[in-house]
C-alpha cells in the first residue's frame, strides 16, 4: 500500500492480518502486521530509472541527443520490412558537412561540437515526426524516409535539409554559410537490406 505523510512523501508498506478465532470459532481479535517498504521501492524505482538511461544512451548520440547508428540501422531496418508488408517504400539519407574539419581547427572542437548540436536540432525541425535524424560520427548524419512513395517526395525532403544547413549558423560572433553533401539510396531500388542502403547512399 502507498500511503503520503504530511510532508507529502510517499511511503510504501506491507500489510498483513490475520483474524484469530475463540474457541466458538467467532472472531475475536485480528492480528496486523505492517512492514515498511519504502527503501526497497525507492531501490527499484531507481534500478528502473537507470535501466531507462543505460537504454537511451545505448541508442542515442551523447552529445546531439539524436538516434546513433545502432537505432538509425534499427530504423531502417523496420522501414525495409514495412515496406515488404505494404509495397511501399524508404530513403536512406547520408550527409557529411562540408568543411567541417577547417572550422574545428580554426574555432576548436567545443564550437565544433556547439555547431553539430545546431545542425542536428535544425536537421530534426525540417523533417516530419515519422522520420529519424541520427549522428553517424564525426559530421555524418543519416536521415531516414519511411513510407515514401514518390521520388519527389525525397528531393523535396532534401531541399528542406539544405535550405535549413545553408542558413548561417551563428557561432562565437561569427556568421558561418555551411554546405553538405548529401547521398541517397531507395528501397527498393537501390537495395533491399540495411547494409546495401547505407552503402549505395
Amino acid at each position: 500500500h502507498r500511503f503520503l505523510g504530511r510532508d507529502g512523501e510517499a511511503l510504501w508498506v506491507d500489510a498483513s492480518a490475520s483474524l484469530v478465532r475463540d474457541s466458538e470459532l467467532r472472531k475475536s481479535f485480528a492480528i496486523v502486521m505492517i512492514q515498511d517498504d519504502t527503501q526497497r521501492k525507492q531501490a527499484e524505482a531507481a534500478l528502473v530509472s537507470q535501466a531507462e538511461l543505460n537504454e537511451y544512451q545505448a541508442l542515442h548520440d551523447a552529445l546531439t541527443g539524436l538516434a546513433n547508428r545502432t537505432l538509425f540501422r534499427e530504423n531502417v531496418d523496420h522501414a525495409i520490412k514495412a515496406g515488404c508488408r505494404n509495397d511501399g517504400g524508404a530513403a536512406v539519407l547520408v550527409m557529411d558537412l562540408d568543411g567541417f574539419k577547417e572550422i574545428n581547427d580554426t574555432l576548436g572542437h567545443q564550437a565544433g561540437d556547439e555547431l553539430l548540436v545546431q545542425v542536428g536540432q535544425r536537421l530534426h525541425a525540417a523533417l516530419r515526426d515519422a522520420d529519424t535524424v541520427a549522428r553517424l560520427g564525426g559530421d555524418e548524419f543519416g536521415v531516414l524516409l519511411p513510407d515514401v512513395r514518390r521520388p519527389d517526395e525525397v528531393v523535396l525532403a532534401v531541399e528542406r535539409l539544405q535550405a535549413t544547413i545553408e542558413h548561417p549558423i551563428e557561432l562565437q560572433g561569427l556568421s558561418l554559410s555551411l554546405e553538405a553533401s548529401i547521398g541517397i539510396a531507395l528501397y527498393p531500388e537501390d537495395g533491399t537490406d540495411v547494409e546495401t542502403l547505407l552503402r549505395c547512399a
